[in-house]
């Protein structure tokens, strides 16, 4: 929808979007001694919403630099120096990305669906990051989780981290 100023003289739409500004620009200022509570800007949905999509795009970036970084970890020899460090790496990007996808999912029909997801996710990082750490043919302490039973208990984690 565009407006009359928005629109060319000879009838046909703007194909650029409206820019909303912020109540705050441009308006009126009391004159007089400034005050402590006129000092601070409102806080409101047009200021902080455009920060969050902005930091949402951005951060949006480590979804491929994670895949690059899981990548890597199953090039090769997995006995490696600097597998289990780019592994966590990997893990951390991954859980930037998923944060970012639910902050652009926040004001959209899907933010349900999202939050969902995101929870998904974060509990099954939570559940595959000890499993990443342990070294080969070592059970876990404290859990009464067998030898053989760390590999599907890793597939299980990274199946609830992809699903989410």
């Amino acid at each position: 929808m565009t407006s009359a100023v928005n629109r060319p003289r000879h009838g046909s739409p703007v194909r650029r979007p409206l820019r909303v500004a912020p109540a705050w620009v441009g308006a009126a200022r009391p004159t007089g001694p400034p005050v402590a509570e006129r000092e601070t800007l409102p806080v409101r949905e047009a200021v902080w919403v455009w920060s969050v999509r902005r930091f949402a795009r951005v951060a949006l970036w480590t979804l491929p630099l994670a895949a690059v970084a899981y990548g890597w970890t199953t090039l090769g020899d997995p006995d490696r120096p600097g597998v289990l460090a780019m592994r966590l790496a990997a893990a951390w990007l991954s859980l930037v990305a998923m944060i970012a996808i639910a902050a652009l999912l926040a004001g959209s029909r899907g933010r349900r669906p999202a939050i969902v997801g995101l929870l998904l996710g974060l509990a099954g990082t939570v559940l595959l990051l000890p499993l990443a750490a342990l070294p080969p043919e070592t059970p876990p302490a404290g859990v009464s989780l067998a030898v053989p039973h760390i590999a599907t208990a890793g597939f299980v984690a990274a199946l609830v981290t992809g699903l989410g």
